[in-house]
C-alpha cells in the first residue's frame, strides 16, 4: 500500500512538473487587451423541445432560415469535424438538443475565436 501511494505521488509530481513547463513555454499573448463580445439570441417556441429540434437541429438547416442554402463541404452532416458551407464552420460539439460550431483561421484574416451554439431547451414541463 505504501509503495502504491509513493508511486502515485511520484507520478503526480512528474505530471505537475510537465504542466508547469508547458505553461511557461507558451508564446506571448498577441493582443494585450482583447475585446470579447457575445450575442445571446433566444426565442420561445410553444412546442416540445424535441419537436423543435427535429425541425431546426440539422447542421445545414440554417441555410433554410437564411435563404442562402447550405451544403456539406467536408464530412457527414451532424458528425464532429464536419464543415458546412455557410461560413466554413466546423462542428465541434453536440448534445441531443444542441450543436456547437466554430470558424477556422483563414490566411489573411485575423483569427477571432468565433463560435456559436444552437440549442433547443425545455422551459416548462410541457415544452
Amino acid at each position: 500500500m505504501k509503495h502504491r501511494f509513493t508511486l502515485i505521488a511520484a507520478s503526480c509530481a512528474v505530471a505537475l512538473a510537465c504542466a508547469t513547463t508547458t505553461v511557461a513555454a507558451q508564446d506571448p499573448i498577441v493582443v494585450e487587451s482583447p475585446t470579447y463580445t457575445f450575442i445571446p439570441m433566444e426565442i420561445d417556441v410553444d412546442r416540445p423541445a424535441a419537436e423543435v429540434w427535429e425541425r431546426v437541429g440539422g447542421y445545414c438547416d440554417i441555410g433554410e432560415w437564411f435563404g442562402m442554402g447550405c451544403t456539406m463541404v467536408s464530412g457527414v452532416e451532424g458528425e464532429f469535424g464536419s464543415v458546412r458551407s455557410v461560413a466554413n464552420e466546423v462542428l465541434v460539439g453536440r448534445t441531443e438538443l444542441s450543436y456547437t460550431y466554430t470558424q477556422t483561421p483563414r490566411e489573411g484574416r485575423p483569427y477571432d475565436l468565433y463560435h456559436g451554439t444552437l440549442e433547443a431547451r425545455p422551459v416548462t414541463a410541457t415544452t
